[in-house]
């Protein structure tokens, strides 16, 4: 049967995880379309983690889950400027994307600092 789809184009994977590997490779090449990478990464689980922090109690859980979803946006931005190069429709999109991964990076960047100069002024003596 594999011999069969191999001879028609298909190619079979060894594991699930050279699927995943290959799947996050692609992305940070920038292979993805940019409408999922940018709307899906971005608005969707971007916002999800940002309703999950609203949703905590305690400092030290606010703090790790804003300063991971700051890493992650980090990450993303990455992602959404690589796919906008490689996106080949009107060049409008191409830079309102990478607009807006400058301000994604500003954000991370602010609250980043933020947590880092709340712990320097909070340190015990």
């Amino acid at each position: 049967m594999c011999q069969v789809l191999a001879k028609v184009g298909f190619q079979m994977t060894d594991s699930k995880a050279e699927i995943q590997q290959g799947f996050f490779i692609a992305l940070f090449k920038g292979d993805h379309e940019l409408v999922n990478v940018y709307w899906g990464g971005y608005f969707i689980l971007g916002g999800l983690t940002k309703a999950l922090i609203g949703h905590l109690e305690g400092e030290t859980s606010i703090m790790t889950l804003d300063c991971l979803r700051a890493l992650y946006l980090l990450l993303l931005s990455v992602v959404i400027w690589k796919s906008a190069n490689n996106y080949k429709g009107k060049k409008l999109w191409r830079v309102l994307a990478k607009i807006s991964v400058v301000l994604i990076v500003l954000e991370s960047l602010v609250g980043l600092t933020g947590w880092g100069m709340y712990l320097t002024n909070n340190l015990p003596s």
